[in-house]
């Protein structure tokens, strides 16, 4: 299906955990998931990767520290910043100027032929203008505007599930009211040979994508301190004015040759990095479950967690409702559990999901009030 199997936060959890036991798993050079069936399966020509991700300006400076030790201090004040979207990644293959082939990412060396598809998707252009002869690879990102979004697939819960779902549709319909954007070109030709040519630099690289009429995301030209001021922008305001979602900024060199000499760690460049925007969500460690006595008799329970900052506060419980949301919503809850915390539009903290079980007791319902001792009943969801 379209849904994801867990959140963004709960993915970069586990991530960072893995990352922390062992730093040159093989998980860090893989990329997406495998192609499913459906659709013919295509070997990329050329992989696609994907990026290192940061979330804070202590870890962005860390990064620009990196690439400050191993080049110039112009080279690494160059930087182009644009938008991560957060969509389906695809490979456009052009021949002489005509698109020959679409594929998806996959697990960036296998991905699936929807080129059928992608031709009838709005930003495409199946023929480069002014007989543009290039041959190699345009990069790109299949994405639902909000607006499309809320006019013809409004039963999915949001644009990027619904751009999924029709990009798995056998027969291509609805498809023309999916977006591409696209942000790199990949010639045929080693991309060295690009270097005193045509393109020089990612700015070059965007700015030939807008010219042979194809659509991009926003970017800019900036140093490391207007990415900063860029990126706060986009967290007050400039976000949510979009007309599609991006789950933060991708930073990079500008000067490509610069960028590629830098080379790659576990498989990913060391010349860009993937500025995520701050969760609404946040994974914490179970300490304990409380059980309250209310004024109606009824007993709630209430998780206390490591302390996390939300939303502008800090936060270290929540309510767990009732025994039948931690059975059923939660799949059993024990404690020591990595849990997900929400505090999604600023209102009552809730824990959103298990991320890893924990290996302490089990949470079950009290047999007596925690008050007077009295047994105590179940009634539908309340105890």
């Amino acid at each position: 299906g379209a849904e994801p199997i867990m959140s963004d936060v709960a993915f970069d959890s586990l991530e960072s955990q893995l990352r922390a036991l062992d730093p040159t798993n093989p998980f860090f050079r893989s990329v997406g998931f495998a192609a499913t069936d459906g659709f013919e399966k295509v070997r990329h020509t050329a992989s696609m990767g994907s990026l290192d991700k940061v979330q804070t300006v202590i870890e962005l400076g860390t990064w620009h520290a990196g690439l400050s030790s191993a080049i110039s201090n112009t080279q690494a004040n160059s930087l182009v910043i644009s938008e991560k979207l957060d969509g389906i990644s695809i490979s456009l293959r052009y021949e002489l100027g005509h698109l020959v082939q679409a594929l998806t990412r996959g697990d960036g060396v296998e991905g699936e032929d929807i080129t059928r598809k992608v031709v009838k998707m709005q930003g495409v252009v199946v023929d480069l203008p002014h007989g543009q002869p290039f041959s190699g690879h345009i990069r790109g990102e299949i994405i639902l505007r909000k607006s499309d979004w809320k006019a013809h697939f409004p039963t999915y819960s949001n644009p990027r599930n619904a751009a999924s779902g029709v990009a798995k549709r056998l027969d291509g319909e609805d498809s023309e009211h999916l977006t591409v954007l696209c942000y790199q070109v990949v010639p045929v030709e080693e991309p060295v040979s690009l270097y005193p040519g045509m393109i020089r630099r990612k700015s070059d690289e965007l700015e030939r994508l807008a010219m042979w009429g194809l659509s991009t995301p926003n970017w800019w030209l900036a140093n490391l301190e207007l990415a900063e001021i860029r990126y706060n922008s986009y967290i007050d305001a400039a976000r949510i004015a979009l007309d599609y979602d991006i789950d933060g900024l991708v930073v990079e060199v500008d000067e490509l040759k610069v960028a590629r000499d830098l080379g790659e760690s576990h498989g990913r460049p060391k010349g860009s990095v993937a500025w995520k925007f701050p969760h609404d969500t946040a994974p914490s460690t179970l300490r304990h479950v409380e059980w309250q006595l209310g004024v109606t008799g009824r007993i709630t329970p209430v998780a206390h967690f490591d302390m996390v900052h939300l939303a502008g506060a800090d936060i270290g419980k929540s309510t767990l409702n009732n025994i039948q949301f931690i059975n059923e919503d939660l799949g059993g809850l024990r404690i020591g559990a990595q849990v997900i915390v929400a505090r999604k539009n600023d209102v009552i903290p809730a824990v959103d999901a298990v991320v890893v079980q924990g290996d302490g007791d089990v949470v079950t319902a009290p047999s007596e009030c925690p008050c007077c001792g009295s047994p105590t009943v179940q009634e539908g969801r309340y105890t």
